[in-house]
């Protein structure tokens, strides 16, 4: 029988658009190769690697079961624990932080709890919580992240995690209600702001015409990181 299990399910925001005017190889080689540092990074927290893993033996390896396909990243715990819940809330958290300065892999993901059937031989992750994971996920209009109710209350409540926080999630269509968000400013950094491109700091007048709806994921982000990084409060 199927067993409940907490699932992130992580999307590269703007991927389309970045493969569309990207060449694959600098897709593949730069963007990619940090990204999958920053993944093993996450799920270990040992310090950063100078050369990724092998991705098959790390997702042997890891402590928490990993898929990755194109600009999607799925994260869950192996087992109903506690603990295991809790590496799937850190590794989320800390992949948020360790992408979200590079504008190419920043990603926005949803979570949730409830029943998953996990079958790796077959290529099979399903269930319902599949289904509110991604649902979350795409409805919220910011980089960052949130949790569903049933993994907010499978994870002990915001009050006894350091990677959530209470926060007016901005939603799209408002399809799950919650306001519990991944802190993933708690990673200890200098002062710094969230820059929409590599090469500009700031939006441009043109972009707030023909990109209207990402730079709204933007100013959310920047609003969000403004309001409860304490690092960057503490150091300005």
């Amino acid at each position: 029988m199927p067993e409940k299990r907490i699932i992130a399910i992580g999307d590269i925001l703007g991927f389309k658009e970045t493969v569309l005017k990207t060449p694959l190889e600098k897709i593949v080689q730069q963007h990619f190769g940090f990204f999958r540092r920053a993944m093993e990074h996450a799920l270990r927290q040992q310090g950063w690697p100078s050369v990724p893993e092998d991705f098959e033996q790390l997702r042997t390896s890891a402590p928490i079961g990993i898929e990755w396909f194109s600009d999607t990243i799925v994260l869950f715990s192996r087992e109903d624990t506690d603990a295991a819940s809790k590496a799937v809330l850190d590794a989320a958290a800390w992949l948020l932080f360790e992408t979200m300065f590079v504008s190419a892999v920043r990603l926005r993901f949803g979570i949730d709890y409830g029943e998953l059937h996990v079958d790796r031989n077959a290529g099979q992750i399903v269930g319902r919580a599949v289904v509110a994971a991604h649902v979350l996920e795409g409805d919220q209009n910011w980089a960052g992240g949130a949790l569903t109710p049933a993994a907010t209350e499978r994870v002990g409540g915001i009050e006894h995690n350091d990677t959530l926080v209470e926060y007016p999630v901005p939603l799209k269509k408002g399809l799950i209600a919650t306001r519990a968000a991944i802190n993933w400013t708690y990673g200890d950094h200098p002062p710094m702001t969230i820059r929409w491109s590599p090469s500009s700091e700031n939006t441009r007048p043109e972009d707030r015409g023909e990109r209207c709806d990402v730079v709204q994921k933007w100013e959310n982000t920047n609003a969000f990181h403004d309001e409860i990084c304490f690092w960057c409060r503490q150091r300005r």
